[in-house]
């Protein structure tokens, strides 16, 4: 049997330009905390800012596209001057990402000193909303940064290794007390005494030396190994019913 060559396919028609839609513009966040950086984790992190807005209902239903998220790059916006990221989420998209234990979610959340709160984000605080979503399996997306942990000491990497030892002393945290913090100093505070305390107060941008890679990879494993016993921390989300009526109401809100 002999095979012969299609023809080569035409390229697609272009939509008309009635049927294009144009890029959605960010919609002004409610609830905007930095997430990461010095005015989060207190060292010299890079920055990035999260938020939360409340898109009215007539943008969910329909055949119009629902945006969820937004990303954008803020040049010198940080209060350093330096670069920032910025992403904005739906209410309904961050309180499913925090059902999910997304730690991103719950750490915009439980931020301690939002930039930019506002009603009807003001009632029930956004830490209610966190604590009635968090469970013990927020643990395992805090675990996860081990390995990356130990690869950025192994490398030198002091700011790299600091974000990921900040993150195991979080869920520490929330492991022994079921309370989210984010501030590095002040976590070690409640572990103290901590063998990384020095490092952390004596900062210096130079790569780690061997005694200092030594003593953080061992709080890292160390850190990780106490996650291994029962905690605080609920197996079920406490008030499931809060995080659908604040959702309902707020959602309404905007109709």
């Amino acid at each position: 049997m002999k095979l012969s060559a299609l023809p080569p396919l035409s390229p697609p028609p272009q939509p008309s330009e009635v049927l294009r839609r144009p890029a959605a513009p960010i919609p002004e966040p409610a609830l905007l905390a930095w997430v990461e950086g010095p005015g989060a984790e207190g060292f010299d992190s890079a920055w990035r800012l999260a938020g939360v807005t409340i898109l009215p209902a007539s943008t969910l239903l329909g055949l119009r596209a629902f945006e969820d998220a937004y990303e954008d790059h803020l040049p010198n916006a940080a209060p350093d001057g330096r670069d920032c990221m910025r992403v904005i989420f739906d209410v309904e998209k961050v309180l499913r990402m925090a059902l999910h234990q997304s730690v991103l979610a719950l750490e915009l959340l439980a931020s301690p000193a939002p930039l930019q709160l506002r009603a009807p984000f003001d009632t029930p605080a956004p830490i209610e909303l966190a604590q009635a979503a968090i469970t013990s399996g927020v643990l395992r997306a805090y675990r996860g940064v081990l390995p990356a942990t130990i690869d950025a000491i192994d490398a030198g990497e002091r700011v790299a290794a600091l974000s990921g030892l900040r993150r195991l002393y979080t869920a520490s945290l929330l492991h022994r007390e079921a309370v989210m913090g984010t501030e590095l100093a002040s976590l070690l505070k409640s572990c103290a005494p901590s063998p990384i305390a020095p490092i952390v107060e004596g900062w210096s941008d130079a790569p780690l030396r061997p005694d200092e890679a030594r003593a953080l990879k061992d709080e890292a494993r160390r850190l990780d190994a106490l996650l291994d016993v029962p905690g605080a921390l609920p197996e079920r989300p406490q008030d499931y019913e809060l995080l659908h009526e604040t959702l309902v109401a707020r959602r309404l809100a905007t109709s």
